[in-house]
């Protein structure tokens, strides 16, 4: 009977677009009511098996898998890794209406922060860690060379463009993500000017070229681009040779 009742109901109201309409529990005492809702089609909670108690308590969240988290190990004492988790979320009855709507949720796991992103918001933070991925991996690439003994701004890679009329032509995908951005665009000849275009682009030819950047990107994002759109100008994968 309570299969029945449950099926008209669904059959009864219509749902918004990219909404289904799913079951939520409301508990308080010992009385629980099962009651229905509208959720997106995005949100993996399980309202019935997590009951709240009124519908006004109910979140709705994306899954976080492990690709969805970031995790800084540690080879020291540190108490515990780094965590970074994202997610989607929204929260029907807030007052603000950017919480309301569906939204970016990145959670330090460890203390309990949230910070909460529009999808401009997002997209720029991606951005960003972009940049920061380039300088890690240059960071990592000096310290290689200090433990080796040798000069982190004299390393081989920099050697070949110097003793090289064409140097940048003895690069690989692993040196342009992982040079000095200053050296980088001295190797290629490129010169560096704010434009006004929407994306960073890359204009001319190794030995003469030209970033044109929009003139708000961060210069976490400046330097990405540069070593992408480098790289991609003569056929080299830094992905490929990233992983390595």
């Amino acid at each position: 009977m309570q299969n029945t009742v449950a099926s008209l109901a669904q059959q009864a109201i219509e749902t918004k677009p990219g909404h289904r309409l799913v079951p939520a529990a409301i508990e308080r005492g010992e009385h629980r009511t099962t009651v229905y809702i509208e959720c997106p089609v995005w949100c993996v909670e399980e309202h019935v098996d997590e009951p709240v108690s009124n519908v006004e308590d109910i979140l709705h969240r994306s899954g976080c898998g492990v690709e969805d988290v970031l995790y800084v190990p540690s080879f020291g004492d540190a108490p515990f890794p780094i965590l970074l988790a994202a997610y989607v979320e929204s929260d029907p009855v807030a007052t603000n209406p950017l919480m309301k709507a569906a939204h970016v949720a990145v959670e330090d796991p460890h203390s309990a922060s949230l910070a909460y992103l529009t999808p401009e918001m997002a997209e720029k933070l991606a951005d960003d860690v972009i940049g920061f991925a380039s300088n890690l991996r240059h960071l990592a690439r000096t310290v290689r060379l200090a433990n080796q003994g040798g000069d982190p701004d004299m390393d081989e890679a920099l050697r070949r463009v110097q003793a090289e009329s064409r140097g940048w032509q003895s690069l690989t995908g692993d040196d342009i993500a992982s040079l000095p951005i200053a050296r980088l665009l001295k190797a290629f000849g490129v010169t560096v000017v704010d434009a006004d275009v929407e994306v960073t682009e890359l204009h001319g030819l190794p030995g003469r070229m030209e970033l044109r950047v929009p003139a708000s990107t961060s210069v976490q994002s400046r330097e990405a681009d540069a070593r992408r759109l480098i790289a991609h100008s003569v056929g080299a994968d830094l992905n490929a040779e990233a992983s390595r």
